[in-house]
């Protein structure tokens, strides 16, 4: 039995579930990207889709292939510099969404053995110019909904006030373990450069906290961070006061914060819990 796949759609089909796969899987590990580059990620993606049939490639050779494929889309698709290890985890990242969410679609056109005849719609062109359009316009939708969606944060420590702009995350759901108080991560960009060592100390992913100052010590908490990329223990801090500014609402939290050395969380200082908007 003959199966007619039609490039020009399968293309598409692969092209928008790329599209869509890669920038869940940056939502998930907050990396920063751009339409453009996810266009351009996500064409590589649909080529390799449609030469992936024609070829007709399986085991260890399509697995290697797809990754590879995936590991060259992250590359395209992410904003600034990585560490390498950074972009393997973000490919296997990519590839476990897009076998989850597309993925099946070619598996069911795999199944039976069936032998392909490869042909173009006449008027593939307008399909595929459409088809990108649309999924530009719904990643900005989707990104433009996001970045709506944040606060602002007013923080009191260090003998100073420090405001800042806020992710709200819904999916930030770590806790200090003794209080359960939820835990903001900000930025270490948002202290400037006052020459605290406090927050030098704080900022960096191995300290010793016995060189810290004895007023922090005693705010000190040490939370356990079961994340995507990787499990750490990070140093929280109990802040003197700290505000949720919401749509002109303000609101006193409770809540332990954390300096993080990422400079930027998709345009913003820092994540909120969204329990702390509630």
């Amino acid at each position: 039995m003959e199966t007619v796949l039609y490039a020009d759609v399968l293309f598409f089909v692969n092209f928008g579930m790329d599209i869509i796969s890669i920038w869940l899987t940056f939502l998930i590990v907050h990396q920063k990207t751009s339409a453009l580059r996810l266009v351009l990620s996500s064409v590589l993606g649909g080529c390799y889709g449609v030469l992936s049939v024609i070829i007709a490639s399986s085991g260890l050779l399509s697995f290697s292939l797809s990754i590879i494929v995936s590991f060259l889309m992250i590359l395209i698709s992410a904003c600034g510099k990585q560490r390498i290890i950074d972009y393997v985890k973000y490919t296997f990242i990519l590839w476990g969404v897009g076998a989850l969410s597309g993925g099946i679609i070619t598996a069911v056109c795999a199944l039976g053995g069936n032998r392909y005849d490869i042909k173009t719609h006449n008027s593939s062109f307008f399909i595929l110019a459409a088809g990108m359009i649309l999924s530009v316009f719904i990643v900005r939708q989707l990104s433009n909904n996001r970045i709506s969606h944040g606060c602002t944060v007013r923080l009191k420590e260090f003998g100073s006030v420090f405001e800042f702009s806020a992710l709200v995350d819904s999916g930030d759901l770590v806790v200090e373990p003794i209080s359960s108080m939820p835990v903001i991560f900000v930025s270490r960009s948002v202290f400037g450069s006052n020459g605290n060592r406090d927050i030098e100390l704080l900022a960096e992913r191995e300290h010793d906290i016995s060189d810290l100052s004895n007023s922090i010590k005693r705010k000190v908490r040490m939370v356990y961070v079961n994340g995507i990329c990787e499990e750490r223990i990070i140093t929280a801090v109990i802040p003197d006061e700290i505000y949720i500014i919401n749509r002109k609402r303000i609101k006193r939290v409770r809540a332990v914060f954390t300096i993080d050395c990422i400079k930027d969380y998709n345009g913003f200082e820092g994540i909120v819990p969204a329990s702390l908007l509630r």
